[in-house]
């Protein structure tokens, strides 16, 4: 066992499924991260825009760390629809304005609050959970999860872009809606 296992693309010790650097070879700028100083576009449909720190993608020292990054940049009045980490538990921390935040329990309840620069909130592992710019300008999120992949299944595009497609009734029934109303949702999620 070793205190970390930096990430290589060009190694053939793999680690987490993912390549690693002799230790011998690492240094202290393997651990250091910039991707969150720029600003994600968030000029499209839901008004965000994410940046990753996973370390399969852009951070390589997180590999075997058992962690991962987000950062959320928010236009005013943007949404980060419900989704499930199916691996993880997520924290939320917002940087920079007024973001909802929500969970619903298996249950059916659900745990919200509004929160401000700042504040943290959880969303524990596995359960549907969404975020919402509520403040008059941009607002921007860091999340930290509690796994190297997390995973992540957007709750309407599983639903109704599934491929292939789950059947106009069972989605018509479940969700109590007539089926050319199915129809017309699945439209937004067929690809293009």
């Amino acid at each position: 066992l070793q205190d970390f296992r930096q990430q290589w693309l060009s190694d053939s010790l793999l680690f987490n499924g993912l390549a690693c650097k002799a230790p011998s070879m690492v240094t202290s700028d393997d651990f250091s991260f910039t991707g969150f100083r720029a600003a994600a576009d968030t000029n499209n449909p839901l008004g965000i825009g994410i940046i990753p720190g996973f370390a399969g993608v852009n951070y390589p020292a997180l590999n075997t760390q058992g962690l991962s990054l987000a950062k959320f940049n928010y236009a005013k009045g943007g949404l980060v629809p419900p989704h499930t980490h199916p691996r993880a538990s997520e924290v939320i921390t917002v940087l920079k304005g007024e973001v909802h935040v929500g969970f619903v329990d298996t249950a059916g309840k659900l745990f919200a609050a509004k929160l401000k620069t700042g504040d943290f909130f959880l969303f524990p592992v596995g359960l549907v959970h969404f975020q919402l710019n509520v403040g008059s300008g941009h607002a921007v999120t860091v999340s930290v999860l509690n796994a190297q992949n997390p995973g992540v299944q957007l709750m309407a595009s599983a639903l109704f872009g599934a491929s292939p497609e789950i059947k106009d009734e069972v989605l018509s029934r479940a969700f109590g809606i007539k089926d050319d109303m199915t129809k017309m949702i699945k439209k937004g999620f067929m690809p293009a």
